[in-house]
């Protein structure tokens, strides 16, 4: 391995194998007390330390946007035991897997995010969207079926969500191309017989109304960043916020609709975005 970033992206695409220190001592060339000193040094925790907190990461995840039940993400995260996943479960998220799940609000402090060269100079603002104009928007969803697949692959140098997840958000995308001004509003919801559904509304915008704040914005609190970029690139970015930021900022992150206002530029594959991330305040220091 040529670095510590090499190192983690061979882990993260390996978190559901079972991998032992010994293999990755292995991998990356170093003893395993060269590896402990290494890897502690640039990310202040251990090997091991990393991937459980990591594991337990994408478990919370699981928890909170798929129907897939505790004992089969116990499994699909090496855990011996049920028992022994809701205990590290508790002991990273203060609370057992079953409540978590149906908990209206979630500590994103306690996530361990994937530690990546990829990063982004944005800050988050709180706001508040009072909601008073009715949405007529028609839902749509898509059906997800996760299989053995997970929420995050590697691609190349980095990572990034999976082909399923990203395919669905190329053809939602493909399906409004023509627009300039809109809102897209929607999320990850668990779903009825089958792991996920992404639901998701189109909300054209005028000229005139470039901001939506003529539209109707789910109500609520939210993160907001900002962004500038491809289609492509603003998934790969708001995977990186959905990760990064709420961890970041300590933000309580609620359970509702995500939401993002895109303006095309005169580049007609580039697009300023305001990317709104549903939380409670005050995550976002002033």
């Amino acid at each position: 391995m040529k670095n510590t970033y090499d190192l983690i992206l061979w882990i993260e695409n390996n978190l559901n194998t079972g991998i032992k220190t010994a293999e990755i001592s292995a991998k990356a060339g170093y003893s395993e007390r060269h590896l402990y000193n290494r890897f502690k040094k640039q990310t202040g925790l251990s090997v091991a330390q990393y991937i459980r907190r990591r594991k337990l990461t994408l478990a919370a995840a699981l928890l909170r946007t798929t129907s897939r039940t505790v004992t089969e993400i116990s499994l699909m995260y090496g855990f011996e035991s049920l028992q022994s996943f809701s205990r590290a479960f508790k002991k990273q998220f203060e609370e057992y897997p079953t409540p978590y799940r149906n908990a209206g609000f979630w500590d994103m402090g306690l996530c361990q995010p994937p530690i990546t060269s990829l990063t982004y100079p944005v800050h988050p603002d709180m706001i508040t969207i009072s909601g008073d104009i009715p949405d007529n928007s028609p839902v749509l969803s898509n059906k997800v079926v996760l299989g053995t697949d997970f929420l995050l692959s590697k691609k190349g140098g980095q990572l990034q969500i999976n082909k399923l997840l990203t395919d669905i958000n190329l053809k939602i995308f493909n399906s409004i191309s023509g627009m300039d001004n809109f809102i897209i509003c929607g999320g990850m919801k668990p779903g009825v017989g089958y792991d996920a559904d992404i639901y998701y509304s189109v909300t054209e915008l005028s000229d005139t109304d470039k901001d939506g704040r003529q539209k109707a914005l789910p109500p609520g609190h939210y993160a907001k960043v900002a962004f500038s970029g491809t289609y492509s690139e603003i998934i790969q970015f708001q995977a990186w916020a959905n990760s990064h930021l709420p961890t970041k900022y300590k933000c309580r992150m609620l359970s509702g609709d995500y939401f993002t206002v895109f303006k095309r530029r005169k580049n007609h594959n580039v697009y300023d975005i305001n990317y709104h991330i549903p939380c409670l305040p005050p995550a976002i220091p002033a």
